[in-house]
């Protein structure tokens, strides 16, 4: 008989196989500059420049961003992790 802990993770897929180039992420992030929407410039920033996943973005809160130090704290990323990451100079400006 199988018991659970004889079960292995598999791996199904993987992530999309689409190539985006300089350009086009430039383009974009201009497009969104060229709205004025303050706050969708700052979360194309955050997901481009720090890699966040969507839904870290959008559940992200004024207190989890440590200016002073350079550094944004995740709350329940993948897996419900907590993370750091580590702000660039110009995103940190941008976001501001």
């Amino acid at each position: 008989m199988i018991q659970k802990e004889d079960w292995k993770k598999v791996q199904r897929g993987y992530g999309s196989s689409a190539v985006y180039y300089e350009a086009d992420v430039q383009r974009f992030i201009q497009t969104v500059l060229e709205s004025k929407n303050k706050r969708d410039y700052a979360l194309v920033n955050l997901l481009i420049y720090i890699c966040l996943r969507i839904n870290e973005a959008l559940s992200l809160v004024i207190h989890d961003l440590y200016l002073e130090l350079q550094e944004l704290l995740i709350r329940d990323g993948k897996e419900k992790k907590s993370r750091t990451k580590f702000l660039s100079d110009k995103v940190g400006y941008e976001i501001i």
